[in-house]
């Protein structure tokens, strides 16, 4: 994972993630999702799919429980 993060140009003692949960018609999921990725975008940001999407929500409920 660091290797990836030297790769990719991110430095991962500054790195800042999060899990975005879109909720709603289709309509306004794709409208606030569009305005999620352009922020970031212009930031530096980029998204990293679904699929790691869901995995770091269900990582949410993974740890909590093994507290």
């Amino acid at each position: 994972f660091y290797l990836s993060l030297q790769f990719k140009g991110f430095d991962p003692n500054i790195l800042c993630v999060a899990t975005l949960l879109f909720e709603g018609d289709r309509e306004k999921v794709l409208q606030h999702e569009k305005q999620v990725y352009d922020i970031a975008t212009k930031f530096g940001g980029l998204a990293a799919g679904e699929d790691n999407g869901q995995r770091g929500y269900m990582l949410t409920f993974v740890i909590a429980y093994i507290r």
